[in-house]
């Protein structure tokens, strides 16, 4: 797969979406933030670093839907809920991030 080392920091949560597309939360060493980073986990090469980028520890949470979503929980004070993007593409939907009311914790698809 991909080390914490290449993805610059502390894997919070991931999922694997096929052989060549993989999304990690990675938690910045440096105490700046977050980043969603997709990945290559077949040669553990970084494809797009900081898909999403916070300026504090607010990406908690990754799930995978059927239908080809990436679903990421954002604790962002200003805009808290779970950001819809295509897995593969990494492209947000519109409408997003859904909100949640509260800020979200964790997530998981069936």
């Amino acid at each position: 797969l991909v080390t914490e080392e290449t993805l610059g920091g502390d894997i919070a949560a991931f999922v694997v979406v096929d052989a060549g597309t993989g999304w990690a939360a990675v938690s910045r060493p440096d105490f700046a933030g977050d980043k969603l980073v997709r990945f290559d986990p077949a040669d553990g090469t970084i494809v797009e670093d900081a898909v999403i980028e916070t300026e504090a520890y607010t990406l908690t949470g990754l799930a995978l839907t059927a239908d080809g979503r990436l679903l990421v929980v954002d604790r962002t004070l200003e805009s808290a809920g779970v950001r819809v993007l295509d897995a593969v593409t990494g492209v947000e939907a519109a409408g997003s991030p859904v909100s949640t009311g509260l800020a979200p914790f964790s997530i998981c698809a069936p």
